[in-house]
């Protein structure tokens, strides 16, 4: 199974680009981070490329910062540039794109562990009743 979830920020605007074969995609790239107890934080970066009906979504609604998840298969490519140097890169062929926070929203977000107990609590529940309910949960319906 070749399957890849990433959930992280975009570190640029997303861009249309026209491909071998006449095919357009866009791409873009998703920084991710690890923590590790005990040592520094380890960041990836990874390309991501979305087709189809996805190409015009993450041209049209994403830009750098946001953080999305992306959930796809893991592909690498190669060509031969003009002096026949063979190159690879590896990418994520996205099939589904969810936009989890804009940044401009995102950066206007208090951390939790900032906010007292009480307040945070209070916050949460608040954001949870105001949520829509879930596609397709019989008990919601």
């Amino acid at each position: 199974m070749n399957t890849a979830h990433l959930v992280g920020r975009l570190t640029h605007d997303p861009e249309t680009r026209l491909q071998a074969g006449g095919m357009t995609a866009t791409t873009f790239a998703v920084a991710t981070s690890e923590y590790l107890p005990g040592e520094a934080e380890e960041v990836e970066y990874h390309a991501v490329i979305a087709r189809d009906t996805l190409k015009a979504a993450a041209g049209q609604h994403l830009a750098k910062g946001d953080l999305v998840a992306v959930t796809g298969s893991i592909r690498t490519r190669t060509w031969d540039d003009d002096q026949g140097t063979r190159h690879y890169t590896t990418e994520v062929r996205a099939s589904s794109i969810d936009l989890l926070a804009p940044r401009s929203r995102a950066s206007k977000w208090t951390p939790r562990q900032a906010l007292p107990p009480g307040e945070a609590v209070e916050e949460l529940a608040s954001e949870v009743t105001a949520m829509p309910p879930a596609i397709g949960n019989p008990e919601e319906a």
